[in-house]
């Protein structure tokens, strides 16, 4: 069992690498049931693994959490919400399938990950693999000519409206999911970087980095990921202030924030096309702002219309190509191989209009829930071990309810890896915090 074990925490290295790195193997005319993609396979081989290291135990300390009955209630919600879908029942069940493999592989991540250092090693695959991510987003602005085995990745490119100024997407479908990875990513590496026993604060491979992240960030173009930076180094601040024994790694946090204001404010200076993007946050003439409000309009008339059951998973998409893009006042939707391109751009919306008020209130109290246990453990936590991580951790689901709010990114399977791993690192870092206090 402990080799099993061994091996599951490998597969689980190998799953966080990869998160960025999701290819459809259709595209190589591979067609197997169920498993369309390279997340996927990997996370089956991983649910197999637990599940054979599972065989015979009778500890059923992970299913006795603060987590399980909304994590439970969510799943079965999926899918009575998907089979009482009035159309597209087959795609809402294929999308509850998905939401069922990432539940389960929560609870195989809180299982098999024991200790600080496994934390670590998560976050260092992480970090390894967010590198090569900003590398290929740079080469995609700055050589577009790149080809070879990455050529796969950038069949699209994408420019800001009004000008030819490229905005990098890297490995991802868009550049907002691309700002969202790194938004998520940058905190949780943080806070690993934090949590160094020999001295305070981070080194320097760590600020190359966060410098790296950035500026990544910033290419992007993506306002909404402006915000969520900002707002999770904003928390980071206030929560390691409060907590007398994380003072040393609040002056290491008001370096990142003063460097960070350094480069978007430099960005913001010398790059119109970034200083004009940036005035258009609370421009509502501007023409994506007027088609998301109409995006959040539409959804919360589906809501209302159908308040206990929603619509079915992720089929938003197709009531608005329906019954509402007609009437947007601008519209960049687009339909691909028989789907179309638009989701409500809300978190909670597209959960309501997907699964009802009672789904989307489960939801919220799940992401509300988790981030109350993180600051709960920060108060028994120590900076020589898991402060740090959680510090991280905070500024992380801050970053994620912060852009998730104006943006929808959890029918990313890339992301919503990330949303469980980041949910269970607050369970399993709680755990370890109590050893701690």
């Amino acid at each position: 069992m402990k080799a099993i074990g061994g091996f599951s925490f490998i597969i689980l290295l190998v799953l966080v690498f990869m998160i960025p790195f999701n290819i459809d193997v259709r595209d190589f005319g591979i067609d197997i049931p169920l498993v369309n993609t390279t997340l996927e396979g990997i996370a089956i081989v991983l649910l197999l693994a637990w599940g054979a290291r599972r065989l015979g135990k009778r500890d059923f300390e992970i299913w006795k959490g603060w987590y399980t009955v909304p994590v439970i209630v969510l799943v079965v919600l999926y899918f009575i919400c998907a089979a009482a879908a009035d159309e597209n029942v087959i795609w809402a069940i294929r999308v509850a399938m998905k939401f069922l493999m990432d539940a389960l592989l929560f609870f195989a991540i809180i299982d098999i990950v024991r200790s600080g250092r496994d934390l670590k090693r998560i976050s260092m695959a992480l970090f390894v693999s967010a590198m090569f991510v900003c590398l290929l987003g740079f080469s995609e602005r700055f050589a577009p000519g790149v080809s070879g085995v990455f050529s796969i990745f950038f069949k699209e490119h994408f420019r800001l409206v009004g000008c030819e100024t490229l905005r990098i997407k890297s490995t991802f479908a868009y550049p907002n999911i691309l700002a969202m990875y790194l938004e998520m990513s940058v905190f949780i590496i943080i806070g690993a970087a934090l949590n160094r026993k020999k001295k305070a604060g981070m080194s320097i491979p760590g600020w190359i980095g966060l410098l790296v992240m950035i500026e990544a960030l910033i290419l992007t173009y993506s306002r909404g990921g402006l915000l969520g930076f900002f707002a999770g180094i904003l928390v980071m601040l206030f929560v390691s202030k409060r907590n007398i024994r994380l003072k040393l790694h609040f002056r290491t946090l008001a370096g990142i924030a003063v460097v960070s204001l350094m480069m978007f404010g430099a960005t913001t200076v010398f790059d119109t096309a970034y200083a004009n993007r940036v005035k258009s946050l609370i421009d509502t003439s501007a023409p994506s702002n007027r088609e998301r409000l109409y995006l959040w309009k539409s959804a919360a008339k589906i809501i209302v219309s159908n308040p206990l059951l929603g619509l079915g998973p992720d089929n938003f998409r197709f009531a608005y190509a329906r019954d509402y893009a007609e009437g947007a006042p601008s519209s960049t939707m687009r339909i691909i191989n028989g789907v179309p391109s638009h989701n409500s751009n809300s978190t909670p919306l597209e959960m309501g209009s997907g699964l009802g008020i009672p789904g989307m209130a489960v939801f919220i109290l799940l992401v509300i829930a988790g981030f109350r246990k993180a600051l709960e453990a920060l108060k028994a936590a120590g900076k020589e071990n898991t402060g740090g991580m959680l510090v991280g951790i905070t500024g992380c689901y801050t970053a994620f309810m912060t852009h998730g709010t104006f943006d929808y990114f959890l029918g990313e399977h890339s992301i919503s890896l990330l949303f469980w791993l980041m949910l269970a690192m607050v369970v399993v870092l709680g755990r370890l915090a109590k050893g701690e206090g």
